[in-house]
């Protein structure tokens, strides 16, 4: 039988958590039209065997791909190359999938034309897992449309967040392995590199995806954001790259929906940076800001027009007057209650 979906289940030591998001997705009831491939990236837990039990429960569905320890880019790409189904999707260990809206979503796909899907999706705190915050990738009024409608019709009013995404696999494979391996914060590089090859969208209403919040280990945990501030820079350049080498090729819809995400990044290393104290703070959000003047000044002056939230007012302030008074803006962040002592 053709594979409607695959899902990429990244897992680095998660014999914890890897039964709790297999379940949700073995439960569904077209179990037989999905492929999941487990990707155990070099753990030195029991991350193997957990995952070995899945694969005899369900030896048509789950399998196991075993490698050297690669970062969760080396997974994306590991799961793209093996993909055998029409669309295909990823689900972080530590996460889980709403099992009767995943059902829909596959009913779906067996009749949409559309490259890119977007659901909806959860935020869960970890200390409060009743309490969840749902995220709309996208304008209401597409959502009630349910049609898959071109890219051009929709560039103002869609976000590319990993969670919602489900694309069509071929628009991946035209990509190639290039997810950035060895590398945190490489989820922005599978939303972006793709869309050059998406033309159609389709917006559905249903949460698919549970993105757990709040963990002392996760990588968007500010304290590990800034521990790992040069893997977020060192995909930021990438992204800003990838903008600046654009084929003519890439419609202006296109474009646009690339441009706003790759912002969103930019912005991050902004905030990042103004949390790091001291003098090394100042020497690399400095060095950080004449690297992006000088390599895009396009989007160097488009950050204003997304400024949201204290963290990147304060930072465009301390732009505008070129750093000098740095510790006076931590100060205000801190007063903003938005850098703990």
């Amino acid at each position: 039988m053709k594979k409607i979906l695959t899902i990429s289940v990244a897992a680095y030591n998660a014999a914890r958590d890897l039964p709790k998001c297999l379940d949700s997705i073995t439960a569904c009831l077209n179990i037989d039209k999905i492929e999941i491939f487990i990707v155990d990236d070099g753990s030195t837990d029991a991350t193997r065997d957990v995952a070995l039990k899945y694969c005899i429960q369900f030896p048509q569905s789950v399998f196991l791909i075993s490698k050297k320890n690669g970062g969760h880019g080396s997974t994306i790409n590991a799961s793209i190359q093996k993909s055998s189904a029409t669309f295909f999707k990823i689900v972080d260990a530590d996460d889980w999938i709403y099992t009767a809206n995943l059902d829909k979503l596959i009913g779906y796909l067996e009749g949409t034309s559309a490259d890119m899907i977007l659901n909806p999706y959860y935020e869960v705190s970890a200390n409060q897992q009743l309490n969840k915050k749902i995220v709309f990738p996208c304008n209401q009024t597409l959502i009630e449309n349910r049609k898959e409608i071109s890219i051009a019709d929709c560039s103002n009013e869609i976000y590319l967040y990993m969670h919602s995404i489900t694309f069509r696999t071929a628009c991946l494979k035209k990509c190639g392995p290039i997810i950035d391996e060895h590398c945190f914060y490489v989820d922005a590089e599978y939303t972006v590199f793709p869309i050059p090859y998406v033309n159609t969208v389709a917006c559905l209403e249903y949460p698919i995806y549970n993105y757990l919040l709040g963990t002392q280990t996760q990588s968007m945990n500010m304290k590990n954001l800034q521990k790992r501030r040069d893997q977020h820079l060192r995909v930021t350049k990438r992204l800003v790259d990838f903008y600046n080498n654009l084929s003519t090729n890439v419609s202006t819809a296109q474009k646009n929906v690339i441009r706003v995400r790759i912002i969103g990044v930019v912005i991050l290393q902004y905030i990042i940076l103004l949390t790091v104290d001291g003098n090394v703070g100042k020497q690399e959000i400095k060095e950080y800001d004449l690297w992006l003047n000088d390599t895009s000044p396009e989007l160097y002056n488009l950050v204003p027009q997304y400024a949201e939230g204290g963290y990147i007012k304060v930072a465009l302030f301390a732009r505008k007057t070129k750093f000098i008074f740095y510790s006076v803006y931590r100060t205000i962040l801190k007063k903003l209650h938005l850098i703990k002592e």
